[in-house]
């Protein structure tokens, strides 16, 4: 999904068990240099797969946690 994007900081959100695909992804850009920051965010809910909040930076709860964290972001910026 970065594919020819000029970015050197990315976040993905994810809770299914094919977005650990895209926390290895971000985990291979940054072992490449093409990025020099990454955050890996667990969605927590009942059905997501140990394997999304063993390999996340962060766990947030739903997505009104992907919400909150997303305002905290830019609150910050």
């Amino acid at each position: 999904f970065l594919e020819g994007v000029d970015v050197d900081a990315a976040m993905y959100a994810g809770d299914d068990v094919t977005d650990v695909d895209a926390f290895q992804g971000l985990d291979r850009l940054l072992a490449e240099g093409r990025l020099t920051h990454a955050l890996k965010v667990g969605v927590r809910s009942e059905e997501t797969p140990g394997a999304i909040t063993a390999d996340a930076d962060v766990v947030v709860d739903g997505t009104a946690g992907v919400a909150e964290l997303l305002a905290a972001l830019v609150a910050d910026s």
